[in-house]
């Protein structure tokens, strides 16, 4: 059998991002722009690159289930990740904003704090 080294804090970022992205509803802006892998994977890239990251050799990558002791990481590894993650999303979306043609602003409503796309005619 044929051994891999995998990143077992890349697993669990991308988890952190998933569950980041879930808590916002269909078509809002971070999940549209994200959606995209080249946004996607630019944000992963910045998060791994602040954070120390585990490795282990496996025989079999699907052996590294949700329970197991492998993507075990403490309650401080999980909240950096997620501090990051809500830090890099504007960040990104700003840094890209020339590249994707697409700015994205806040929106002062009184009752709706949430984000809107708007053009980038520049």
């Amino acid at each position: 059998m044929a051994y891999e080294i995998v990143n077992l804090t890349s697993i669990l970022v991308h988890r952190e991002i998933e569950d980041f992205l879930a808590e916002y509803p269909p078509g809002h802006p971070y999940q549209v722009f994200f959606s995209l892998s080249y946004f996607r994977q630019k944000l992963m890239a910045h998060i791994l690159s602040e954070i120390p990251n585990r490795h282990t050799v496996v025989e079999d990558v699907q052996s590294l289930s949700n329970g197991s002791d492998y993507l075990r990481f403490s309650l401080e590894e999980r909240l950096k990740i997620e501090t990051l993650i809500a830090k890099e999303i504007p960040y990104i979306l700003n840094e890209d904003s020339t590249i994707s043609s697409v700015k994205i602003v806040a929106e002062k409503a009184p009752v709706n704090h949430s984000l809107i796309w708007e053009e980038n005619y520049n």
